[in-house]
């Protein structure tokens, strides 16, 4: 199994904090409290109810029948489901974005920006740079966040997240294909992208080979 859900977050901006009530932890919503921005507070209460929500609709797993925890470096992750669960969030611009699967998995979504060099220098892998360096002016932003966005969906496959180092490891986009050149690695994993909007870039890493379906996520009345 490997099913990416998606939403605008602006189709949300007008929903009520008692709306997410029912769908997210006490924990959850008082964490969300202390902060102050109203965008991150929504963003925490949309990604736990888009979770929740996927589980115990789309899986037919109860409510009191699972728990939500995070690993060491913060990787969320399920326990106690009647079968192995997996799951991911990320978000960028107007989209959060959401995969299950029943694998380990990974998933980020970038929106496009300005195309930073510094960023990498400090933080790309040689062979990543050097090709940075000798695309034309106008491919660099999209190969940019190409690899931006499947590295970090690498990264939180692995569950270390930006705690690990960007340069560590090489992305190599091989015409459709994705693979990672990394020292000592030899997991089987994939990468692939997922067709969100043409105005942002969103990878999977996941042990399936086979492209994940992609749905729009509706929250039920």
């Amino acid at each position: 199994m490997l099913n990416v859900y998606y939403l605008k977050v602006p189709d949300y901006d007008t929903v009520p904090e008692s709306g997410f009530c029912e769908r997210i932890s006490e924990e959850t919503r008082k964490a969300a409290e202390g902060f102050r921005c109203e965008k991150v507070k929504r963003l925490k209460w949309l990604g736990e109810g888009m979770v929740r929500s996927l589980l115990e609709n789309e899986l037919q797993v109860r409510r009191g029948d699972y728990l939500i925890k995070r690993a060491e470096h913060g990787k969320p992750y399920i326990c106690g489901t009647p079968f192995p669960v997996f799951y991911n969030l990320s978000h960028s611009g107007d989209y959060l974005v959401c995969v299950l699967s029943d694998r380990e998995v990974g998933i980020d979504i970038q929106q496009f920006g300005k195309y930073n060099p510094g960023i990498v220098r400090r933080f790309f892998h040689p062979g990543e740079i050097r090709n940075l360096e000798q695309c034309g002016e106008e491919m660099c932003a999209e190969l940019f966040f190409r690899y931006w966005s499947a590295k970090e969906s690498f990264l939180k496959y692995t569950g270390t997240g930006l705690s690990a180092s960007l340069s560590g490891f090489e992305i190599l986009f091989e015409g459709r294909h994705v693979r990672i050149s990394k020292p000592g690695f030899q997991q089987q994993v994939y990468i692939q992208e997922c067709q969100i909007d043409k105005g942002y870039k969103c990878y999977v890493c996941s042990e399936y080979p086979e492209a994940p379906e992609i749905r729009q996520f509706v929250f039920a009345g």
